[in-house]
């Protein structure tokens, strides 16, 4: 039987390119896009919280959020090497053939890499069209009360002028969706699904409670947006959606990590040498 050969340069090209076009306007959206100007009414406690700092900073959540999954990959793939079984196709990146392992790997990095950013530009693209005030945005803002509502409660002041620097200000117009709470859970449901396909263990109760503790540090990240006076309990909980959401519709239904079906190949013959394009690179993992 001929051997199946797969020449993958091409997706994979399109791969990296549409990852990073993916990256820049997510980037655009995140630091460049002005969030929506909204006004407040003056009897408005909501938004009165005094400001805090972050108990999870976000530069500590994407660090964690990021590496762990990536080394968790690496570590179970390369641990779950393997050859290519006969009859599988042997992938190929110009002359040189590719281990199935390599492949796999990238498989799962581009999954969890697009998950990621899916899950990012959603949550920024409802930040600045929503452009929902915090809940300490009046201690960040500082607007001058005594002007603008002259012992009226019930008015809508929609016309203001913070007094505190403008950047500072601008983050706390962005209260919706919440941001940490939306990657926190997409990481934690890719933990989760991705250590119920890849890891095999003997004990029967040593995955499960490794899976709820990822799950309850991602419920403590959630809940200290709430505690830090960063967030209303409706971004958290709208955040927790996006990410579960983008996680599961990513790993199960998208990239298919708990399928078993074999790739579909479009074959054209060079002599005695079977020669493939891919039909579907991403769905054998």
């Amino acid at each position: 039987m001929d051997v199946q050969y797969v020449d993958v340069f091409k997706s994979v090209i399109i791969d990296v390119v549409s990852f990073s076009i993916l990256g820049l306007f997510n980037l655009y959206v995140a630091k460049f896009l002005k969030p929506t100007f909204r006004g407040f009414y003056c009897n408005d406690e909501s938004i009165r919280y005094p400001k805090h700092d972050s108990t999870v900073p976000s530069v500590t959540l994407n660090i964690v959020g990021i590496s762990i999954p990536i080394l968790l990959i690496l570590i179970f793939e390369l641990k779950n090497s393997k050859e290519n079984k006969k009859g599988e196709p042997v992938y190929t990146i110009g002359a040189h053939k590719i281990k199935m392992t390599y492949w796999n790997i990238f498989n799962m990095l581009c999954c969890f890499g697009c998950g990621a950013l899916f899950t990012e530009l959603l949550t920024d693209t409802g930040k600045k069209v929503i452009g929902r005030l915090r809940p300490n945005f009046i201690d960040v803002c500082k607007p001058n009360f005594s002007s603008l509502c002259n012992g009226t409660e019930l008015k809508y002041i929609d016309e203001y002028t913070c007094t505190e620097d403008e950047r500072i200000v601008s983050e706390s117009r962005v209260s919706f969706p919440s941001g940490h709470s939306s990657f926190a859970f997409y990481v934690a449901i890719f933990l989760v699904l991705y250590i119920q396909k890849k890891i095999k263990v003997r004990t029967i109760l040593l995955k499960p409670i490794v899976q709820f503790l990822i799950i309850l540090l991602a419920w403590f990240v959630a809940l200290s947006r709430v505690m830090d006076n960063k967030h209303h309990w409706s971004d958290v909980l709208v955040g927790i959606i996006i990410g579960s959401g983008v996680a599961i519709i990513n790993t199960v239904l998208v990239h298919r990590i708990f399928s078993e079906k074999k790739n579909v190949f479009v074959n054209c013959t060079n002599g005695n040498r079977t020669i493939n394009t891919i039909h579907e690179a991403h769905a054998q993992l």
